[in-house]
C-alpha cells in the first residue's frame, strides 16, 4: 500500500476479489517512513502460522531452526560448533520474547507471564485460520506460466 499510496493508485486487487481471493492485507507506511506519524500503523503482525508479533511480545510455536544469535555475546553463530544452521529452538510449550526489553530474544519469559501466552496463542490459531494454504509447486499451471511467461519464476498464474 506504501508504493500504491506514494504513484497515487489504488491497491484493490479487481481479479484477486473475482477469483475470491481476500484484499490485499497492505498498509501505508509512509506516513511512518516520512516522519508525519510516529505511531505504528499496526500492533500485531502475523509471521507465519508459528509466530506472531503482538505490541512489546513475540510469541513462537514449535521448532525453531536456524535460531543462533550474532553479536557481542557468546557463544553466537560465528562460533565453532554454534553455526547458524545447527541451532534450534524448541518451542513446542511456547516461546514468549519480549523484544522491546529483549531485542535479541535471548530470555524466553513464557513462564512469567501465562496470561500473555494463551492470549497470543488464541489470536494465533485465529489469525493462522486466514492463511491460503495451497501448494502452488503441485500446479502445472504454475510451472507452465513461470518456464513461459516469468522467465523462470513464480508468480501470478490465475488469469
Amino acid at each position: 500500500a506504501t508504493f500504491c499510496a506514494l504513484a497515487g493508485v489504488d491497491p484493490f486487487d479487481a481479479k484477486a476479489a473475482k477469483a475470491g481471493l481476500p484484499p490485499v492485507d497492505s498498509i501505508n507506511l509512509w506516513p511512518l517512513l516520512s516522519g508525519s506519524n510516529t505511531t505504528a500503523p499496526r500492533a500485531e503482525y502475523l509471521v507465519n502460522a508459528n509466530a506472531l508479533v503482538k505490541d512489546n511480545w513475540k510469541l513462537l510455536k514449535g521448532r525453531q531452526v536456524n535460531s543462533g544469535w550474532a553479536g557481542p555475546r557468546y557463544p553466537n553463530v560465528t562460533s565453532a560448533g554454534n553455526e547458524v544452521g545447527h541451532v534450534q529452538l524448541d518451542c513446542s510449550e511456547s516461546c514468549l520474547f519480549d523484544v522491546a526489553n529483549d531485542p535479541s530474544e535471548y530470555e524466553n519469559v513464557a513462564s512469567k507471564h501465562p496470561d500473555i501466552v494463551a492470549q497470543l496463542e488464541a489470536r494465533l490459531k485465529e489469525l493462522s485460520a486466514t492463511i491460503i494454504k495451497k501448494d502452488k509447486t503441485k500446479d502445472p499451471l504454475c510451472d507452465e506460466t513461470a518456464r513461459t511467461k516469468w522467465g523462470g519464476f513464480l508468480g501470478p498464474w490465475i488469469e
